[in-house]
């Protein structure tokens, strides 16, 4: 199976996790996706359609219960007691002036709230000689290969896509280029390999890492993936996948409200009596001055 060819149960979850993160991003995320989450009526044009869709009133009681789920969580600082020289990693967990603690759990948790998984990469960097954090999304952790039970580590294989920012000639003008990362626990240690694609879009080996600390190979995969009830590998639902498909359910009920309303609300004037041979120059007034 080819490395960015993901398992039948991932691309079952991710198409869950598409549906909760688009609808969360609010009104103009889930009106630009048009019918994904709105269907068009029968023989309806794009005109029509469009309109349909300005009529329809959105209220999106998902995300308020996502901030208010996410506040409620991180309603205080998190206490950690930790020996002297681990306080510089909690101060910077990602190695950037927003990577404290605090900031980096609330991601951990808004992830978690939004899609039901993400995980964590630990990584040592050994000319600053200290260990960092790397939050990956739910949908960027391909596969998971669990070790065998008398291993230290949780996880013999670990599959993530990552997205690397390609310059173009012109300095100021950049794409991003999908590699994916493989980390493999073997007899000898933790190997890392990156795949990238040529001008076909095949992936093939690019590059082969091999981890330490201090010298040292690592004999686990530093790899932690929190989901809705623990942290495995396992695919997990987000607390607010049902009270998103409710959601839905309101807004497709408010475009059909809207659309009968338009429809049946605005008058439609009928005059009878009048010959089709009614001169133009005498129009018939209609109004309450005339």
């Amino acid at each position: 199976m080819p490395v960015n060819q993901p398992t039948h149960e991932h691309e079952h979850w991710e198409a869950k996790a598409t549906k909760d993160r688009m609808f969360l991003a609010g009104e103009e995320s889930v009106k630009n996706a048009g019918e994904y989450f709105l269907p068009k009526l029968t023989s309806q044009s794009q005109y029509e359609y469009k309109s349909m869709l300005d009529r329809t009133l959105f209220f999106n009681a998902a995300r308020r219960t996502h901030s208010a789920l996410l506040g409620l969580v991180h309603r205080r600082p998190i206490q950690v007691e930790i020996p002297e020289p681990g306080e510089e990693f909690l101060h910077s967990m990602n190695m950037t002036p927003n990577g404290h603690l605090d900031i980096f759990a609330k991601k951990i948790t808004d992830e978690v709230l939004q899609v039901g998984r993400c995980g964590v990469v630990i990584d040592y960097d050994n000319v600053t000689d200290r260990p960092y954090a790397t939050i990956y999304m739910g949908e960027d952790i391909i596969s998971v290969e669990d070790a065998p039970r008398e291993s230290v580590s949780e996880y013999q294989r670990v599959v993530l896509r990552e997205y690397e920012r390609v310059y173009t000639e012109d300095v100021f003008q950049y794409k991003y280029a999908m590699t994916f990362r493989v980390k493999t626990l073997t007899d000898e240690g933790v190997v890392e390999e990156i795949y990238r694609s040529d001008s076909q879009g095949q992936y093939y080996l690019d590059e082969t890492i091999i981890p330490t600390k201090r010298g040292q190979r690592l004999d686990r995969i530093p790899v932690v993936i929190f989901g809705t009830n623990n942290c495995s590998g396992e695919y997990q639902e987000s607390l607010l996948h049902d009270i998103i498909s409710v959601n839905v359910q309101h807004y497709i009920t408010s475009a059909d409200l809207g659309t009968v309303l338009h429809f049946s609300a605005l008058p439609t004037l009928v005059i009878s009596g009048v010959s089709g041979e009614q001169d133009e120059q005498t129009p018939i007034r209609l109004g309450s001055t005339s």
